[in-house]
């Protein structure tokens, strides 16, 4: 399949709120460019030698990247974002959002495969992981478990800061509760916080998520990590609605990780305590910084008490349970 390439025209503070609202569309794998990365501190500094091409970079324009398929569902969502985008400016009126202007190009398939995968290399995440894509081979060093992933065009490689912001809370979980035996994985994935639970002694792990696509691919990482089937359950469908919600199991999970954005997070927050049970904790990510206080007020009104809070790179994770 060919895929197309939207590249969305904004501002640095609209990278967060435009790669956010395209992860609540369950779009992924985002190409984010911010020139406020490329500013030279404001110090007296001598520099010896600055690059030409990073001193132009601080004069571009910010964008937002997105890869959806070139198809007839692809472009259903082409006109999704379209009109969010349209809708931004009347809903976020105190922020600069710049033009919001949309260039979409077409790329084929095996161009998109070779640049994503040249990029995602072999990482240590938390204290206990080394995460290697597939078609990458490590040598056994640290004591670090091998978590091996291909994400399939789907979120979760674990290099982005919510993921490791979750595995980190995951592990210390774990070091916290030596009987943690079932996991719920809200906007699964990949299925890489799944895995990771499991490979860290979880007996079962509840994987759920909004794309259709998340049933083979969370599968297929779990082939690649030796997890048999019946160590784990892959659920498709829309966690707000009750229809779906209803068929998943109550008061078994001692971790309930959500890893999608705030809105999503706080909309759900009346129906996590029926998955959980009286020492479980929630993990919540996908949140930026911007939004920590106002999921923490959400969290406190649903009767959840805060454990702890972590921020990386703008992104936060919440650690809370039932109070």
């Amino acid at each position: 399949m060919d895929w197309l390439k939207v590249k969305i025209f904004t501002t640095p503070a609209g990278c967060e709120l435009v790669s956010s609202a395209l992860y609540a569309m369950g779009i992924y794998g985002l190409e984010i460019f911010n020139p406020d990365d490329y500013k030279m501190p404001q110090k007296d500094y001598t520099w010896d030698y600055i690059d030409d091409d990073v001193l132009k970079k601080q004069n571009e324009e910010a964008y937002v990247c997105a890869y959806i398929g070139d198809a007839p569902a692809g472009y259903d969502q082409l006109n999704e974002i379209k009109g969010f985008l349209s809708r931004m400016p009347q809903e976020l009126p105190d922020f600069d959002l710049g033009r919001l202007a949309v260039s979409v190009t077409n790329i084929q398939n095996e161009d998109w495969v070779n640049n994503w995968k040249k990029f995602f290399k072999p990482m240590d995440v938390g204290n206990k992981f080394l995460i290697v894509p597939e078609w990458e081979s490590v040598d056994i060093s640290d004591n670090r478990l091998i978590l091996t992933i291909n994400p399939g065009g789907i979120f979760g490689t674990g290099s982005h800061e919510t993921t490791q912001l979750c595995i980190s809370a995951i592990e210390n979980a774990f070091d916290n509760n030596a009987n943690i035996k079932n996991v719920m994985d809200i906007g699964t994935g990949s299925g890489i916080l799944s895995i990771a639970s499991l490979l860290l002694g979880a007996e079962h792990a509840e994987c759920i998520d909004i794309d259709p696509n998340a049933d083979v691919i969370v599968k297929e990482n779990m082939n690649m990590n030796n997890i048999p089937e019946n160590k784990y359950s892959v659920k498709v469908g829309n966690i707000l609605d009750d229809s779906f919600s209803c068929t998943l199991p109550k008061h078994t999970s001692d971790i309930v990780v959500a890893n999608i954005m705030a809105d999503i997070i706080i909309a759900m927050l009346p129906m996590i305590p029926a998955f959980m049970n009286k020492s479980s904790v929630f993990i919540a990510s996908g949140i930026i910084e911007a939004r920590i206080d106002e999921v923490k007020e959400a969290l406190e009104s649903a009767g959840f008490e805060i454990v702890s809070s972590e921020v990386l790179n703008e992104w936060c994770c919440i650690v809370s349970k039932i109070k």
